[in-house]
């Protein structure tokens, strides 16, 4: 439910490096003067809607700015909705009357944990055992909570999980990203998982353990559709480590139909060159500056 991508600070780069890998598989807008660009947005993920006169904290502020641009660059039309909403309208008949979560909460936790324990936990426990006497390895709880449960998740679950997963995927595929012979994808879909959360790296976590929620950031893996993050703008964070104010990304996730994957390099192209954002360096900021190695 991945794929391999890149991690680039320049756009055009980051379309030179998709074409090398994907080959046919990609189609490159650069060098057109024009695309047309698909016909919807949907935002997604609790943002607000542009009639809510409700005041908006900075950072969401800031996005509601973004997401005004890229309205305005695309000439898209803005639908604020939620992807349980959508579900909720159009949901295929084999669902019944399911929820999203109902039928993807467990849905990656099931596929993940039982693939790993079949292809990486028994091969590597077989290897170790055979070479110390039939021992075997101390593994991190990390690792050991997720694998007890797959052991406690019957198999038919899994078939269970994979049934909803490309039943999600078909649904999605035809109701809200399609492919579109003028706009390769019909709409594009925007969503910022966590509005800017500091996460300090002085503080103990919690305990390892499984998580079966659905999230919208299981949507692409699930759907097989691209979805790419773009840094759209930066806030300050006061760090009890350092004493000082530093500068941490907000990112924007960015979703389109199956194989439009370029559209999202054209939108990032467009996006630098009408200064929505930044060609951004390397450094504590988006505008460079020192890496903090002290």
């Amino acid at each position: 439910m991945d794929t391999i991508g890149f991690l680039t600070r320049d756009p055009t780069l980051w379309d030179a490096a998709q074409a090398a890998l994907y080959q046919s598989k990609y189609t490159s807008y650069v060098g057109e003067t024009a695309i047309k660009w698909p016909k919807k947005i949907y935002n997604i993920g609790g943002w607000p809607d542009p009639a809510d006169p409700t005041p908006l904290d900075d950072l969401t502020q800031t996005l509601v700015d973004i997401r005004s641009k890229i309205v305005e660059l695309t000439g898209s039309e803005l639908h604020v909705t939620e992807i349980a909403d959508e579900w909720t309208k159009t949901r295929p008949k084999a669902a019944q009357n399911a929820s999203i979560n109902e039928v993807l909460d467990r849905v990656y936790a099931i596929k993940i944990e039982k693939d790993i324990v079949r292809l990486v936990r028994e091969p590597f426990y077989a290897d170790y055992s055979a070479k110390h006497d039939g021992a075997l390895p101390a593994v991190d709880p990390a690792n050991t909570n997720r694998w007890d449960f797959a052991d406690q998740t019957p198999d038919s679950e899994l078939v269970a999980a994979e049934t909803n997963r490309t039943m999600f995927r078909d649904w999605l595929q035809s109701e809200l990203l399609t492919t579109d012979n003028d706009t390769c994808s019909s709409a594009i879909v925007i969503y910022a998982t966590v509005l800017a959360d500091p996460e300090p790296r002085n503080v103990y976590l919690s305990p390892p353990k499984v998580n079966p929620i659905f999230s919208l950031s299981r949507i692409a893996p699930f759907a097989g559709v691209p979805d790419f993050a773009i840094p759209v703008g930066e806030f300050e964070a006061n760090s009890t480590i350092t004493n000082h104010t530093q500068m941490l990304p907000l990112g924007l996730g960015i979703m389109v139909a199956k194989g439009c994957d370029g559209v999202l390099t054209r939108l990032a192209q467009d996006m630098v060159k009408s200064g929505i954002i930044g060609n951004y360096k390397a450094g504590g900021t988006m505008e460079g500056g020192e890496v903090l190695f002290k």
